[in-house]
């Protein structure tokens, strides 16, 4: 008996699911990584301006303390906008991890059902391939028996 052509269908449309949020997943990582380091250059972009500011501060340029401050309001509203992203971008990972996982199970499932009916089928046809020696060796003439 082969194994129904549904059943190899859906394993291959199980193993394509994964693959597409395997992929899914790993757009969302590099999203949360562009984040991460777009977080990281805000910071140090802050603390350029705070140096510039305390540098300002000591040389009494009015142009350097207000060019700082400038980088300092500018960076801690882009790093406000950023950690939201990044939460966001934190969730929508996590929400992936677990479509992943939910995919991969599916799959593994599927593919051990039909790696069940592939037994089963080899087995039967062991069986069969077994009848038929044993219906030729019943068959054959009491008379012609093999001299070994």
């Amino acid at each position: 008996m082969p194994i129904p052509r549904g059943f190899e269908r859906l394993l291959r449309i199980r193993t394509l699911e994964e693959e597409q949020s395997r992929a899914a997943l790993a757009a969302a990582l590099a999203e949360l990584n562009s984040f991460t380091r777009a977080l990281e250059e805000t910071l140090a972009r802050a603390q350029g301006g705070r140096r510039l500011l305390h540098k300002a501060l000591a040389s009494g340029e009015i142009s350097e303390r207000l060019a700082g401050l400038v980088e300092i309001s500018t960076a801690k509203i882009r790093a406000e906008v950023l950690t939201v992203r990044l939460r966001e971008a934190n969730r929508r990972v996590d929400e992936l991890k677990s479509e992943l996982l939910g995919r991969q199970v599916k799959r593994r499932q599927s593919e051990i059902l039909v790696d069940r009916l592939r037994t089963l089928d080899a087995l039967e046809a062991d069986r069969r391939i077994q009848r038929e020696l044993d219906e030729w060796y019943r068959a054959r003439k009491p008379g012609k028996l093999d001299a070994r």
